[in-house]
């Protein structure tokens, strides 16, 4: 069975785990590439779904989002409000008032 953290008390949907990614550069000493490791491959690989998620690839579930600024550059990049995430290959939009991916 995968394990996540999301769903737990205080963990949102809106932003909370860009601001922690932005953190783990600023106070825990990770380069942003580490930072963007830990949260898609190594997640996968830790949880035990690597075969379909953790990297944009043939077969892969393609959950991923696009922003104007390189993370590798600027980890706050990942904050901006303007941006589009999609789950399994499709865009989704996020309703932050209702706090719902739809």
């Amino acid at each position: 069975m995968p394990w996540t953290d999301a769903g737990t008390p205080f963990n949102g949907f809106a932003n909370e785990s860009a601001v922690e990614m932005d953190m783990m550069v600023e106070f825990g000493h990770m380069t942003p590439q580490q930072v963007l490791q830990s949260a898609t491959i190594n997640a996968a690989k830790l949880m035990g779904i690597s075969d379909n998620y953790g990297m944009i690839a043939v077969g892969q579930y393609a959950d991923f989002i696009v922003i104007q600024e390189n993370p590798n550059d600027n980890m706050k990049a990942i904050q901006e409000k303007d941006k589009w995430v999609f789950q399994h290959g499709q865009p989704v939009v996020f309703h932050q008032e209702e706090n719902i991916i739809s």
